[in-house]
């Protein structure tokens, strides 16, 4: 096992990479394309975040054994989601504000907050199956105006307001968890209820 560790970190350092150990995960991570920086989130807090600075806009390699993806692609310009690592917990507003996504990210189960994760994505016109280990998914898809489909949700969900607000195109949506909270989640969703009306006549 000690073996192992030290050719990771040998192959590392001939690679020029940079080591992390701490609430994000244990990871190594290419500096020219990924940098942990302080988050503000609110009320002068900040926090700690892996955020990409690198210049490709898909085929992007996100480092394993990180556990913490809240807010590292948000507002970048990828036309492709990376693949996330299985180590994956949290990803939080990760592609929030991405507008040149068309694809959902293929989600790995173990994922538990994917809170606001594509909100404003406006161009994202298929979303991701969301496994049933994801218990936060409140603003998701919140004004992603392209979407038309939007995938399964956690059968495990507790918390999704606002999860399809101002999807203008959405036509349907999958089954939700009958005990959750239903607080904004279809809220200008046009088309939607556009097509219910339609089906009452």
């Amino acid at each position: 096992m000690e073996q192992g560790v030290e050719n990771r970190q040998n192959e590392a350092a001939e690679l020029s990479l940079c080591a992390y150990e701490g609430s994000l995960g244990t990871f190594f991570y290419d500096p020219e394309q990924f940098q942990i920086a302080q988050w503000q989130v609110g009320n002068g807090v900040s926090r700690p975040v892996l955020r990409y600075i690198g210049s490709a806009v898909k085929k992007i390699v996100v480092p394993h054994g990180v556990v913490d993806l809240d807010y590292t692609f948000q507002g970048t310009g990828i036309v492709e989601p990376p693949r996330l690592p299985p180590t994956v917990r949290t990803a939080r507003y990760a592609f929030a504000n991405c507008i040149r996504l068309v694809l959902g990210a293929l989600l790995p189960e173990g994922i538990e907050d994917v809170t606001g994760m594509y909100q404003g994505c406006t161009m994202l016109v298929s979303g991701s199956c969301m496994p049933n280990s994801v218990l936060h998914g409140s603003y998701f898809y919140d004004g992603c105006v392209s979407l038309s489909v939007p995938y399964t949700v956690s059968r495990k969900l507790q918390d999704a307001t606002a999860l399809y607000r101002n999807c203008k195109n959405l036509l349907f949506v999958p089954m939700l968890p009958e005990d959750i909270s239903r607080d904004e989640i279809l809220d200008g969703c046009v088309a939607f209820h556009s097509r219910q009306a339609q089906l009452m006549y």
